[in-house]
């Protein structure tokens, strides 16, 4: 420990808050100079070395969602054992990032706080889930009891920053969405893991009008419920205040079934996004949503929207009487980077439309099913001397293999390659949410 301490020291002091001037005067005598010792540290630097131990990349973090990502800090459990002077730094660093998996680990960390309250305050990221045990079993049996232990543990963490809220069973939404209430997080994680859908006994913890859950504070917000196969989302009351005029939310992801009106008042409060991904399975009224999602036109650089209708739906769709959401869009959104996007969304004139920051198009289609169909006009597009692409670098399009012969994948790679864009047909089988 005392070499891993060292080296980090050595890291530590450089970076700008804790750098150490090198001497301007002529050395001085090593043995006339009182080394530091890591356990007479100063309590800001053994900090810093605490918390670099424990971070990793965010990309290999266990907890969060697609947007942010972070570790729990349990590895640090014995440091504050190892030494007295490391005690305060050591469990500042320990409670500044917990994750409780399941009831049990819930209760024992309540009855820590009991007696130790001011550890509450130290936390800033926290993971609240049933387990990944639980998480996988039908039978909710004690799920309602350790769903409502685990949101007490809100109440008792007041400076909270980051939380991630993984499937909760459905008796606890009005204490969660009440503790939510009273936190200014910066960024919430309401999804679960990666390949378990939703549980029976899970469904109705979020609900298809929930705005509460955006938070005035908040800049990342994921909401993730729902899904192929499962019920349809439920209109429950809401429980706090409608939404201000104006969230400051700079990263958003929803892949879920909220209401058409909860989506749009949350999008119209969106000024300051950068950071966009949509995933609805249903089509969205284009005009409505085209003009709530005007609110963050010109700060957009990352959007992902997906609609992956029922096949009823795709049954009663008719392009000729549908404008492309973003047909409507792409003319405002002067610094959008990368788009993502479903071909009922766009028509084939999104070569007419293509703001000049645009780096990367993916197009998803749906058999057939859109505006943007493989036709001369097409190509005429790509080809016509008068359009400028900008900065367009790659269009990359998901569709089945049977709606596009070779000859016309052909056409495509060769009018792309002649405006130097780099041209990628996959069969839609390699879709994944």
């Amino acid at each position: 420990m005392a070499i891993l301490i060292r080296s980090l020291f050595r890291r530590s002091n450089g970076d700008s808050h804790h750098s150490l001037s090198p001497p301007t005067e002529p050395p001085i005598d090593d043995t006339r100079i009182t080394k530091a010792r890591p356990e007479v540290l100063p309590y800001h630097i053994l900090l810093d070395i605490f918390l670099y131990a424990v971070e990793q990349d965010p990309v290999q973090s266990e907890h969060g969602g697609r947007l942010s990502r972070w570790d729990s800090h349990e590895s640090l459990n014995t440091m504050p054992l190892i030494c007295s002077a490391w005690e305060d730094a050591a469990t500042t660093a320990l409670y500044r990032s917990v994750a409780l998996l399941g009831g049990d680990k819930a209760r024992s960390f309540l009855d820590t706080l009991h007696y130790y309250p001011e550890h509450g305050l130290k936390v800033r990221y926290l993971v609240i889930r049933v387990g990944d045990h639980r998480e996988e079993c039908e039978d909710d049996t004690g799920l309602a009891e350790d769903s409502l232990d685990l949101v007490r543990v809100l109440t008792l963490c007041p400076n909270l920053h980051h939380l991630q809220v993984r499937p909760l069973h459905h008796g606890a939404r009005t204490a969660l969405l009440a503790a939510l209430a009273t936190l200014n997080l910066e960024s919430l994680v309401c999804a679960p893991r990666l390949g378990i859908s939703d549980r029976d006994w899970a469904t109705g913890l979020y609900a298809a009008n929930d705005l509460a859950l955006a938070h005035p504070s908040l800049k990342s917000f994921e909401l993730e419920f729902g899904g192929a196969g499962s019920p349809p989302a439920v209109a429950l009351p809401p429980l706090m205040s409608p939404l201000p005029l104006f969230l400051p939310l700079v990263e958003l992801r929803l892949h879920c079934d909220l209401s058409d009106q909860t989506l749009w008042a949350l999008l119209s409060a969106c000024q300051l996004l950068e950071v966009c991904d949509v995933y609805f399975e249903k089509l969205l009224p284009s005009k409505q949503t085209a003009r709530a999602m005007r609110a963050s036109a010109a700060s957009i650089k990352l959007l992902r929207f997906v609609c992956n209708p029922t096949l009823e739906q795709l049954e009663l769709f008719d392009p000729s009487t549908h404008e492309p959401i973003f047909d409507q869009l792409l003319p405002y959104q002067q610094h959008l980077q990368r788009l993502s996007i479903s071909a009922t969304e766009i028509s084939t004139n999104i070569f007419r439309l293509i703001p000049p920051s645009l780096v990367n198009l993916e197009i998803q289609s749906f058999n057939h099913v859109g505006s943007f169909i493989y036709s001369q006009h097409l190509i005429d597009h790509l080809l016509d001397p008068s359009l400028d692409f900008g900065a367009l670098e790659s269009l990359v399009l998901y569709d089945s293999a049977d709606a596009w012969v070779e000859e016309n994948v052909e056409a495509m790679r060769h009018a792309c390659e002649a405006r130097g864009i780099r041209f990628t047909f996959l069969p839609d089988e390699e879709l994944s949410q």
